[in-house]
């Protein structure tokens, strides 16, 4: 059962203005959480340092987790594009990573529209880096899904 996600454009604008880069994260996973559970999926955030995505997919059966997804959100930025990082490193630590998820969910957000993008990362192992247009066109365009109505690569929904 899907149902349409009520939504306050002032208030998504609002959010994505001046915001760090972490708060834009932290407001794509809410977002992709919230599409993902309308759409009827069991998801739940995965543990804070876990690593090993953003979100879960818990079978309703078995109650196991069957698809971990990494979400990333971007605003565009002054050149036109929206740049998702895919890895990024610290001396010390490894921050992000799409590595050790199944799906990759990328939120390209502007003040009016999202477009989301459900990438299996098996299709860009190594990749550290995407950056597409508005009008984007390019060979992930065929991954783009209306944040509405998101359905995730062989994962049954409930």
């Amino acid at each position: 059962m899907t149902h349409q996600i009520a939504f306050d454009w002032q208030w998504h604008a609002d959010m994505l203005a001046n915001r760090k880069a972490k708060s834009v994260g932290l407001y794509g996973e809410g977002l992709a959480l919230l599409a993902l559970r309308r759409a009827g999926y069991i998801v739940s955030q995965a543990h804070v340092g876990e690593r090993r995505g953003d979100l879960i997919i818990i079978d309703s059966k078995t109650g196991e987790i069957t698809t971990r997804i990494e979400v990333k959100t971007a605003r565009l930025s002054k050149d036109g594009r929206y740049h998702f990082c895919l890895r990024r490193q610290l001396p010390d630590r490894l921050c992000t990573s799409a590595d050790h998820a199944d799906v990759l969910l990328l939120l390209a957000c502007e003040a009016h529209s999202i477009s989301a993008y459900v990438i299996p990362t098996a299709l860009i192992p190594g990749l550290t880096c995407i950056a597409m247009t508005s009008r984007y066109g390019g060979k992930y365009a065929q991954f783009r899904q209306a944040i509405h109505d998101l359905t995730l690569p062989n994962v049954k929904n409930v």
